[in-house]
C-alpha cells in the first residue's frame, strides 16, 4: 500500500519501483508514479519474467524537478512478497454482499472507505468512500473484490447494485471526477473501464452490467473515485 505526493511543476518528480538481478549493481523501473494521491492505494506487481533470478526491489524518490518544489513525499506500509497461486482464490456464484459484515470481502485501495448507516438500501449499513465529511482531493480510492470469479460455465453473468453519488463537476476549465467501474481478467495487474459516472445522482439507483464479453474468463471487479479536476473540488462522494 502507498500514499504519495510529489512536486508535479516546472518539470516533475517521480517514484519508482526497481528490480535488480544482480545484488543491486544495475537496477531497471517495474513501475512509477507522480503528481498525488493522498488515498491509501494497493499496488500488486507481477513479477513472473523474474522466476528464474535472484532480485532485489527497492523504491526510489527522485526530485530534479526545476523549481526546486518538494512534497510530503511517499508513504509505503504493508510490503509482501507472494506466489500468484497464493493470491488467487476463486469465489463461487452466486456472489453477493450489503456491507453488513465490513470489508471482509473486499480490498480497500485507501482506507477512507468504510460503512455508514446514514444512507443505505438494506438491511442498515452501505460502503463509501467519504464516511465523514467529503472525499479527499487528489486521490483515487479503489474498492476491490478479493478473490477472482470464474465465468467459464455461466451463460447471462451480471453485476448488479445500487449506488448513489455527488462529486465535483463544472462546466468551466476545472474539470470533473469521475467514478468508474472496472473489470480485470489477470487477477488484478491490469484493469479495464466497464462504466463511468459523473456528477451527481442523489437517488438509490439500481445498475445491471453485462459481463457476457467475459464468459470464459476469471474476473476481478473493482470501484474507483477519481479526483484530479483543476479546482481542488470535492463532494459528498459515492455509496454502494
Amino acid at each position: 500500500y502507498s500514499i504519495y505526493w510529489t512536486n508535479n511543476s516546472c518539470g516533475k518528480d517521480y517514484l519508482y519501483l526497481e528490480i535488480s538481478t544482480n545484488g543491486g549493481f544495475n537496477w531497471t523501473q517495474i513501475k512509477s508514479w507522480e503528481g498525488a494521491n493522498v488515498a491509501w492505494t494497493y499496488e500488486q506487481v507481477d513479477l513472473s519474467n523474474y522466476r528464474i533470478n535472484l532480485v532485489k526491489i527497492r523504491f526510489r524518490l527522485s526530485s530534479h524537478n526545476g523549481c526546486s518544489g518538494t512534497g510530503d513525499g511517499w508513504y509505503i506500509d504493508d510490503v509482501s512478497m507472494l506466489e500468484k497461486n497464493n493470491i488467487i482464490s476463486v469465489q463461487p456464484l452466486p456472489f453477493s454482499d450489503n456491507f453488513e459484515s465490513g470489508f471482509t470481502k473486499w480490498i480497500r485501495g485507501g482506507f477512507n472507505w468504510d460503512t455508514t448507516r446514514s444512507t443505505y438500501t438494506s438491511p442498515i449499513n452501505s460502503a463509501t468512500d467519504s464516511r465523514v465529511g467529503n472525499y479527499s482531493y487528489l486521490s483515487s480510492p479503489t474498492l476491490a473484490t478479493k478473490w477472482v470469479f470464474d465465468l467459464s460455465n455461466t451463460i447471462l453473468p451480471a453485476l448488479t447494485f445500487f449506488h448513489k453519488y455527488s462529486i465535483y463537476w463544472t462546466n468551466n476549465s476545472c474539470g470533473k471526477d469521475y467514478l468508474y467501474l472496472e473489470v480485470s481478467t489477470n487477477d488484478g495487474y491490469s484493469w479495464n473501464n466497464l462504466r463511468t459516472w459523473e456528477g451527481a445522482n442523489n437517488a438509490w439507483t439500481p445498475e445491471q452490467i453485462n459481463l457476457s464479453a467475459y464468459i470464459g474468463d476469471s474476473i476481478k471487479i473493482r470501484f474507483v473515485l477519481s479526483s484530479y479536476n483543476g479546482c481542488s473540488g470535492t463532494g459528498d462522494g459515492w455509496y454502494i
